[in-house]
């Protein structure tokens, strides 16, 4: 498969720094980049979301391991490559929501927006103008323009 382009590259770092600084400042937990998840088992499901956040209640062991990380993040976060297709995105996206992840953000770099999605509620859309606040991120207050930026 392709390696993501610039835009793409860029707002992983930007999200995942963002959150890495917002889960060290309160203890929550570990971000990754681009990790497998095991959904499911039998047959096996990974999928590794563009950057995850996972809560430290549920964290696997105490130091990182080689292999995929068993059962869902708590965030998934997706960054919508120019090749993608509305239907992939939203596959993945309930999958996500399906297999126990509590909250999807699908980043659009076309029109700088956030949607955030939570099992069994409406989805949301932060516009650039906007301040994304986490049901499952507590505290956390990130402005959309400066991912962007």
């Amino acid at each position: 498969h392709m390696p993501p382009g610039e835009a793409h590259g860029f707002l992983e770092i930007s999200i995942g720094s963002f959150l890495r600084a917002w889960a060290r400042q309160h203890n929550a937990g570990r971000v990754y980049g681009e990790t497998g998840f095991r959904l499911r088992r039998n047959p096996d499901t990974v999928r590794s979301p563009d950057v995850s956040f996972v809560e430290t209640a549920r964290l696997p062991a105490m130091q990182p391991q080689a292999g995929f990380i068993e059962g869902a993040p708590t965030l998934a976060v997706e960054i919508v490559s120019p090749g993608d297709t509305w239907r992939e995105v939203e596959s993945k996206t309930r999958l996500y929501l399906d297999c126990g992840v509590r909250e999807v953000w699908i980043v659009e770099w076309e029109s700088r927006t956030v949607e955030v999605r939570r099992p069994g509620e409406a989805s949301h859309i932060y516009l650039e103008s906007e301040t994304l606040q986490s049901a499952v991120l507590p505290g956390l207050e990130l402005k959309v323009c400066e991912i962007f930026e």
